[in-house]
């Protein structure tokens, strides 16, 4: 459970940078998206921190918390292939 909370919670701050375009907006101040796609990401943001700190709440025995890094790299991972394969390039 630790690992998937921690997976999952990785996975949607990715999506949620996607989704608001956070990396390229940062390079390019002038360039705004929709309040709603803004809205969204926020809310997706959210629900992945909610997920990453809950990750911490199941790990018993302690030896569990060595499970939170390994999902949250593996979501990296994730978010990474997604990234280069462009396979969210339709929400742009």
């Amino acid at each position: 459970l630790v690992w998937w909370l921690a997976l999952s919670g990785v996975v949607l701050i990715g999506f949620s940078i996607v989704l608001g375009n956070l990396p390229y907006r940062l390079i390019q101040p002038t360039v705004k998206i929709s309040r709603h796609a803004a809205f969204w990401a926020w809310v997706v943001w959210g629900c992945g921190v909610v997920l990453l700190l809950s990750a911490n709440l199941f790990a018993y025995p302690l030896i569990t918390l060595l499970l939170e890094p390994v999902g949250a790299v593996l979501g990296v991972m994730i978010c990474r292939w997604v990234s280069r394969k462009e396979l969210l390039k339709w929400i742009h």
